[in-house]
């Protein structure tokens, strides 16, 4: 399951299993999968933020979201994730966003801390795909959010796939998680994330559940970054600045985080990393948790003999 919902750290089987992707990849590496961060605006100030050192007053336009994504998607892009940075659904336009990258072809997920759940029209929540509300031991699950806000909508809109994300700190809070997994379990999420906070590790928590829908990812094994950093192209973000990176992870790149995007992150503009098929230069990368990605890549576009003798 675990393959279905996630991509640090893990062995690419998706794309192992996208013949559209697999028979381009020895010539062309596309930005299949784009992420966009909208706004760096948030109502709330997590401890283990991996952009907490940005500037949070920076935010796209409708218009500036929809002009990359769509010379993006003349390069071959197929789905967007709306996350941050901040927090997606306060931008003034989301739904609109929303309804404008679904009508240039793409889907469309949704990361969100579910507090503003319900700006979202029925468009949006009939559009979107999946919606990943995060949870952490600093925010404890709030009934009243969950009663008012959050579950009428989602036994309306049951279409959608929700899950939960939720971030253990060092101060875990094993009855907190809890609440969110009985949730879940309840009203037929997809699964729950659990993630270390990379920021301060203790000791990995010990989680006690009976729930199939959990899904421990720790993050526990970087690399250092490749020369060539395909998953750069495959998987590039548009950050509230207007600019291009290599993913998301560039937050944690360094040996000391920066816990925002580095200005010398930033890629070439589109669409010339991918008329160029010029990947990023990884190697500035001390922590890399997509190496996976770019070892398969790598070995795809590289040539063999007796090809047919499996």
């Amino acid at each position: 399951m675990k393959h279905s919902y996630t991509s640090a750290d893990q062995w690419p089987l998706k794309l192992a299993k996208n013949p559209e992707i697999i028979r381009r990849l020895p010539v062309y590496v596309p930005p299949y999968h784009l992420q966009v961060y909208p706004t760096n605006k948030c109502n709330r100030n997590c401890s283990f933020c991996s952009c907490k050192n940005r500037d949070k007053s920076l935010e796209l336009s409708f218009g500036d979201v929809v002009f990359q994504a769509q010379k993006l998607g003349e390069y071959g892009t197929r789905a967007v994730t709306i996350s941050g940075g901040g927090e997606p659904l306060l931008h003034p336009h989301i739904n609109e966003i929303i309804r404008g990258l679904w009508n240039i072809g793409f889907e469309v997920g949704l990361t969100t801390n579910g507090d503003y759940l319900n700006v979202l029209n029925d468009w949006s929540l009939t559009i979107l795909s999946w919606v990943r509300i995060s949870g952490s031991d600093e925010y404890g699950f709030d009934p009243k959010w969950w009663l008012k806000i959050a579950q009428p909508i989602i036994e309306k809109y049951q279409d959608v796939s929700w899950s939960f994300s939720y971030v253990a700190t060092k101060k875990f809070d094993h009855s907190n998680l809890n609440d969110y997994i009985y949730t879940a379990d309840k009203f037929n999420f997809s699964h729950v994330r659990v993630v270390w906070d990379l920021l301060d590790r203790g000791e990995p928590p010990v989680l006690e559940t009976k729930s199939k829908r959990v899904i421990w990812q720790p993050r526990d094994n970087p690399r250092k970054g490749a020369k060539e950093c395909w998953f750069s192209l495959i998987k590039p973000l548009l950050a509230a600045d207007g600019y291009i990176y290599p993913c998301c992870g560039v937050q944690y790149a360094r040996k000391n985080a920066d816990l925002d995007n580095p200005k010398e992150f930033r890629m070439e503009k589109i669409p010339r990393p991918w008329v160029l098929q010029k990947p990023f230069d990884g190697t500035k990368c001390e922590r890399c948790y997509y190496s996976e990605y770019n070892d398969y890549i790598s070995r795809i576009k590289q040539p063999v003999d007796h090809a047919n003798f499996i």
